[in-house]
């Protein structure tokens, strides 16, 4: 049989509250976003590995508060009738001064408001890496959250969700044998599904063991 041709569709993922699996590994993060308004100085810092969960966490926050979404590279919108906002990626403005002032005034105009803010960072240094003095001091005044390396709870969960926004039907035994088998982590998880998901639309068929195991072994 002819490989079949393939059409990227974009895969929309559920981002909402019952989304969002608790585990070990994100439990104060979420509880603290669930929290919002008891943050000290009405901000509050995720910080996480890539695919650990901020987007999902912050969109959850974000339909909390009716947030307006931002990354960070992008800041160029109006401050006027904001509610709330959530700036991601801010790692990403690090010496880009021009950035770098933008956030700086977000943050300030943010505080003399009583806006909240969430801010999310893939770099756990991302507190105090700025060339802007009064930024460092802004984010270190800010609370801050870490999420921790996925637990094996979170894993299976994660990795059963990745199969469910992408209508991928899998059974029990084969999420146990992935997760034997990949790198621990987020970014494995989502990069191994996208291909995954390739593979079988290219093939005409349903994930299969032999299937599976031919694309982990490109990631091994």
């Amino acid at each position: 049989m002819s490989d079949q041709l393939i059409f990227d569709l974009p895969c929309y993922p559920a981002l909402g509250f019952n989304d969002f699996f608790v585990s070990k590994a994100n439990k104060l993060a979420f509880d603290l976003v669930k929290n919002w308004t008891h943050w000290s100085n009405d901000r509050l810092l995720v910080m996480g590995a890539k695919g650990s969960g901020k987007t999902h966490l912050s969109n959850v926050w974000a339909n909390l508060t009716n947030a307006t979404f931002e990354n960070v590279i992008e800041l160029d919108f109006n401050l006027q009738n904001i509610n709330a906002i959530v700036l991601e990626n801010i790692e990403l403005a690090a010496s880009r001064l021009d950035l770098e002032e933008r956030l700086l005034h977000i943050l300030n105009h943010c505080s003399s408001n009583r806006i909240p803010v969430l801010l999310t960072s893939n770099d756990f240094s991302s507190r105090a890496g700025f060339e802007l003095k009064d930024l460092n001091s802004r984010l270190i005044a800010t609370e801050h959250i870490s999420i921790e390396q996925p637990d094996d709870a979170l894993l299976s969960a994660v990795l059963i969700k990745q199969f469910n926004d992408r209508q991928i039907q899998i059974s029990p035994s084969l999420i146990e044998f992935i997760l034997k088998r990949i790198t621990r982590s987020m970014a494995s998880i989502g990069s191994f599904v996208e291909e995954l998901d390739r593979t079988v639309l290219k093939l005409g068929k349903s994930a299969n063991r032999a299937i599976i195991s031919e694309v982990l072994d490109k990631f091994s």
